[in-house]
């Protein structure tokens, strides 16, 4: 039963992989397969096979195939609804948010330096502390701070997230390839130090993206599985080592942690695959959650804050499922995010209504995933890098619950839209749909 299952997803992750490398470029395609088999494949394998549970999880084998057949509805799902609906057009709206084509230099720059502004106010708030740029912060601690009621200030912190990608978009589509790159790499640098930024993973996918939209077809399919995962493991560690000299700790810089820290983060980043199989094995003996809290997170009125609006439903699913096995708290030991821990898209989803909640879920996270897809394959050359930032962010949110997906999509757009009016703002431009000769319409086999 167990063997079969995983030949099944293997055989499902061929599929998609096959399909994404025709939708969009073989970058994405390879970094969606390697995230999915992950998550799908190896991590329960490890579950199943060598009993690398963490301690609080199941060790039954029960929890393990249900969990299987829960992920094995949730890809099937991604494939059908990718091969049904990655041709539509995008909403005319969705590409003018992402579209920076418009932009002039000197509108870049200044919503470049308004965010910047706004992001040192949102740090020194968050982080107590107006030297916060020149001092050592605990990044995790100052961020758990606001957890109860202040959790906006985050998103203010790190608004220049949004200006990194105005920015980056903007040089990809005005200049060649190298220029563009160094202006990328030197756009990250100011932003990673400036917010204090402590995803990573950010980072790295914003390279990705950069990569995907930048290089050509031809030279993507020379780019194997193998190397891929060597170079992202690489920038992991050069991550890891930046970190302490953004922290000013250099000193503490350990040569074991630089080279294994990438595995023991992966390991620690796969934990909501326990969480699922623990959700699968123990939700009989507690209450359904019959899609309360989607319905709390699947309008934009998930945007307005409580204090502005009590009435609104709880859209934190995650939080409710974590006081649902720990009401005296999760184990710090093995976690690093508050109280709160993940269980999956899938996982979340078999909260709601069993493997009818999965179908759900699954459907849902698709339907965000095309609307990226759309922008990348029929957007603007602007909209395409950051419709390829999203759709690799999205792939890695596989990880939470379709309810913080929601809160995130519904996040990006209003910063993002924010972002361009700001950059149109000194130019004076015209909001108007770009003419349609100047779409980039993806052919079957990669981008033009």
């Amino acid at each position: 039963m167990i063997e079969a299952l995983f030949i099944a997803h293997l055989t499902v992750l061929g599929f998609l992989y096959r399909l994404l490398d025709e939708k969009v470029t073989r970058i994405i395609a390879i970094f969606y397969a390697i995230y999915m088999g992950a998550f799908t494949v190896l991590k329960p394998a490890l579950l199943y096979y060598f009993g690398s549970y963490f301690p609080y999880s199941t060790n039954k084998p029960g929890p393990v195939a249900a969990s299987l057949v829960g992920s094995l509805i949730f890809l099937v799902i991604q494939y059908v609804g990718i091969k049904l609906f990655a041709d539509l057009p995008p909403p005319k709206f969705a590409v003018r948010l992402f579209d920076f084509d418009e932009a002039t230099p000197r509108g870049v720059t200044f919503a470049f330096l308004v965010l910047m502004v706004i992001s040192f106010v949102g740090c020194t708030i968050k982080f107590g502390d107006a030297g916060y740029l020149f001092k050592y912060v605990d990044t995790f601690a100052a961020s758990m701070s606001l957890a109860n009621g202040s959790y906006y200030l985050n998103s203010v912190a790190e608004i220049l997230v949004y200006g990194f990608l105005m920015f980056a978009s903007y040089t990809y589509w005005k200049m060649p390839a190298k220029q563009s790159f160094g202006y990328l790499i030197l756009a990250l640098v100011l932003t990673f130090f400036w917010t204090k930024l402590a995803n990573r993973t950010n980072v790295l996918v914003a390279i990705l993206a950069w990569a995907s939209c930048a290089i050509t077809p031809e030279q993507q399919r020379r780019i194997n599985v193998f190397a891929l995962a060597a170079i992202g493991y690489v920038m992991l560690v050069l991550l890891y080592v930046v970190n302490y000299i953004r922290l000013g700790t250099i000193g503490s810089i350990n040569f074991g942690s630089a080279i294994f820290g990438a595995i023991y983060g992966a390991a620690v980043d796969m934990s909501p695959v326990d969480n699922a199989v623990m959700l699968y094995s123990d939700l009989t003996s507690h209450d359904l959650m019959y899609f309360a809290y989607l319905a709390g997170a699947i309008t934009p009125l998930v945007m307005i804050p409580s204090a502005i609006f009590p009435f609104k439903l709880r859209p934190d699913k995650d939080s409710a499922l974590t006081d649902l096995f720990f009401p005296h708290g999760a184990d710090q030991t093995f976690y690093h995010e508050g109280s709160t821990l993940t269980f999956t898209i899938p996982g979340s989803g078999y909260a709601d209504a069993y493997y009818f909640g999965v179908v759900v879920a699954s459907a849902l996270y698709v339907a965000l995933f095309c609307w990226y897809l759309w922008i990348y394959r029929k957007g603007t050359r602007s909209s395409k890098f950051i419709a390829a930032f999203c759709m690799m962010v999205h792939i890695a949110g596989y990880r939470l619950s379709i309810e913080s997906m929601f809160v995130s999509f519904y996040l990006f757009l209003s910063l993002i839209g924010f972002t361009r009016f700001l950059a149109l703002l000194p130019s004076g431009a015209e909001e108007r749909q770009p003419p349609d000769d100047n779409a980039l319409p993806i052919p079957s086999g990669g981008p033009s």
